[in-house]
């Protein structure tokens, strides 16, 4: 019977190794049922599988017919496992790639959005501060200035009598060792005592 009029058998609804095994053992000995069936595995089993899954049903393929010495059929047939697992592998590469950026993307907007947020947060802190410190001083009455203290009109006076009377006393020295005469040093001295006299007086007023 040739390959053409044979009933292929129909695939497991699930991925079993046992049945694919069996199948494969049974087909070996033709060639294009055996292609038709690898094919017809490939496409309910091994597309669109995550890589590893892919990568382990794949190899076990590829073990299970490598033992089953079929010749050129068995390179075509692997040559076709190959490129399907590296198609998948690029999709999954692909999708890696697409699936960091995205991530990637993803995780600065969220830091952007972190650093204006803590930006208005400090904005609105700085805010705050300048509004409570300018209703402070509404608040706060303003400070008059510290006037000087009054002056000591008593002190002052008491001051300039002690000032004057050193002055006297100083020209009373000075004017008698000036005078040899000794009745003009008389006259002198009289007149600086009466007027030293005068300002013990008034120096008295102030103490």
């Amino acid at each position: 019977m040739s390959d053409t009029n044979t009933i292929l058998p129909p695939l497991p609804a699930h991925w079993d190794e046992r049945t694919i095994t069996h199948a494969l053992e049974r087909y070996r000995h033709q060639p294009t049922v055996l292609s038709h069936y690898v094919e017809g595995l490939r496409g309910r089993f091994l597309d669109g599988q995550e890589i590893k899954t892919l990568q382990r049903r794949t190899e076990f393929l590829t073990a299970k017919i490598a033992a089953l010495q079929v010749g050129k059929e068995y390179v075509l047939i692997i040559r076709e496992l190959e490129r399907q697992r590296t198609i998948e592998d690029t999709k999954d590469v692909t999708a890696q790639t697409a699936l960091e950026e995205a991530r990637r993307e993803q995780q600065g907007r969220a830091h952007l959005h972190t650093l204006e947020v803590k930006l208005r947060a400090s904005e609105l802190e700085l805010q705050i501060a300048e509004n409570e410190r300018k209703k402070q001083d509404l608040l706060t009455p303003p400070v008059p200035p510290v006037a000087a203290p009054p002056k000591d009109a008593k002190a002052e006076k008491r001051a300039y009598w002690e000032e004057e009377l050193t002055r006297l006393r100083q020209d009373k020295e000075r004017m008698l060792a000036d005078t040899p005469d000794e009745e003009q040093r008389v006259r002198v001295e009289n007149m600086y005592e009466d007027k030293i006299h005068e300002a013990l007086e008034q120096m008295r007023k102030y103490l």
